[in-house]
């Protein structure tokens, strides 16, 4: 049924570690994601939206008590030097609107970002 262009997924087990990336303060003990929904039009990937609902999120997540003090500061320091490289680029960015934008993008990075910007995602 993929190439007809929908894929439904139910009853998916998220992993434990599935939100270690998004360094939060809790640890994710167990969940599952009811179903997730994808439909696509394969022919008009650049013009039409590719839809995303996802249902029934449910986790089950205890508050982080793992923290080293070292672990804290370490933490800290480097929000405060992304937010310090993020401010920097906004200010580079508004003195040159222009920066950061590429010329002669790759038929694959063209459309991968038509389909990024008309990506439709719902979450119930």
């Amino acid at each position: 049924k993929v190439w007809s262009g929908e894929v439904s997924l139910k009853k998916l087990e998220v992993k434990t570690e599935a939100l270690n990336f998004l360094q939060l303060p809790i640890t994710v003990v167990s969940g599952y994601i009811g179903k997730i929904y994808l439909k696509a039009d394969w022919t008009a990937l650049s013009s039409k939206p590719v839809v995303v609902e996802i249902e029934d999120v449910y986790l089950i997540a205890r508050p982080k008590t793992d923290f080293s003090s070292e672990e804290k500061v370490a933490l800290e320091t480097a929000i405060h030097a992304k937010l310090r490289r993020l401010t920097a680029w906004q200010q580079l960015k508004l003195a040159s609107p222009s920066l950061g934008q590429k010329t002669g993008a790759s038929w694959t990075e063209t459309l991968a970002t038509k389909i990024v910007n008309n990506l439709q995602i719902s979450i119930r």
